[in-house]
């Protein structure tokens, strides 16, 4: 596994453009996944709920910052969501091919 890459990638995270710059997201990480919520305790009462676009344009910035610090669409497996089941879950981003993250840019 790449050194500090779980922070490297909650990085991209928070250097992506929010609204209100709430920083929605929430980052939980398992081996070989990184996963995506909503941050219920921190921006519930404080700013936009989990569906609206103001929040998933800011989910997209987060996720488009981590496939680009990882060289690409190429290098990951993302599962987009929200759906209906899962409320507040907006991706799960697969690292299962650590080969393939050999261009991680921690400058990016």
């Amino acid at each position: 596994m790449i050194e500090n890459l779980s922070s490297i990638l909650a990085s991209c995270c928070q250097v992506a453009p929010s609204a209100d710059n709430s920083q929605p997201c929430h980052v939980d990480w398992y081996p070989s996944k990184l996963v995506l919520r909503y941050d219920v305790k921190r921006v519930s009462n404080s700013t936009f709920p989990a569906e609206s676009q103001a929040t998933l344009l800011s989910v997209g910035a987060a996720i488009e910052n981590i496939v680009q610090c990882c060289g690409g669409e190429a290098a990951l497996n993302v599962d987009y969501y929200p759906d209906k089941i899962a409320a507040g879950l907006f991706a799960k981003i697969n690292l299962d091919n650590e080969g393939s993250l050999t261009g991680i840019d921690p400058q990016h």
